[in-house]
């Protein structure tokens, strides 16, 4: 779904789907927007499947590409234009590719048919917004394209998220109790997780600790703390449901 700047040809993809349980993210700045969406259906898994449309970039440009990603079965991310879960408790990553510079808008669609309980979350700006119940909600935020080793723009993967929980608690029974998802580059080390997070230590591999920081109580974290590229640290993620210890290279 684009919608291209003036002078441009229109574009859209239709779709049959019923509205209940399905949330539009839309991307748009001054020269177009897209569309990505997630969709529970009985038929969803939360890894990359059938039913899922794969999101296809060819090259970067000003256009903000939003997209779902997903886990692979063969292991690694796949880009999703559209993301079909069979579950309201789900941490799912978006990303966004563009070279644009300058204001984007997220608008959000849907909520008020999604019977689960929504919050979308910038990690960069610090923010868990809830938006369950709403119609539509906007979200607009000064953007600087993150950029590889030599310059080029490359995806934002790490930065935002919707996490959706049910709309009457049942605990932390669940399939998707206790995942947590570690991210890092230059600039420090983000942790989302389902449940909440107490605590996140970071070890290099000769075991002396780097980074600690206690008392969170958040589902969210972010370490500003600038490491050296190439080098090898562990994560260890304190949480409700237990510990879990991740390895991670800067600048992989």
């Amino acid at each position: 779904f684009t919608t291209p700047s003036e002078g441009q040809q229109s574009a859209g993809l239709r779709s049959s789907s019923v509205p209940e349980d399905k949330l539009d993210i839309i991307a748009s700045n001054g020269q177009g927007s897209v569309r990505t969406t997630i969709a529970k259906r009985e038929y969803g898994t939360m890894t990359f499947g059938n039913n899922d449309t794969r999101k296809i970039v060819m090259g970067i440009n000003p256009m903000p590409e939003i997209y779902s990603i997903k886990e692979s079965l063969s292991g690694g991310l796949i880009a999703a234009g559209s993301s079909v879960i069979n579950t309201d408790n789900a941490l799912i990553p978006l990303g966004l590719l563009t070279s644009w510079a300058g204001e984007i808008r997220f608008t959000f669609k849907g909520m008020d048919y999604y019977n689960a309980q929504i919050k979308f979350i910038d990690l960069v700006a610090g923010q868990e917004i809830d938006i369950t119940g709403e119609s539509e909600y906007e979200y607009s935020f000064e953007y600087t394209p993150a950029v590889d080793s030599e310059k080029h723009p490359v995806a934002d993967e790490s930065r935002f998220f919707i996490r959706f929980t049910p709309a009457v608690s049942t605990g932390l029974s669940d399939s998707l109790s206790g995942t947590t998802k570690v991210y890092s580059n230059e600039d420090g080390i983000s942790v989302v997780s389902s449940e909440k997070i107490y605590q996140v230590s970071v070890y290099d591999l000769r075991g002396a600790l780097v980074s600690s920081v206690s008392q969170v109580k958040s589902t969210y974290l972010r370490i500003n703390k600038p490491l050296p590229r190439s080098e090898v640290y562990i994560v260890k993620v304190s949480t409700e449901s237990g510990v879990k210890n991740v390895k991670i290279m800067i600048g992989d």
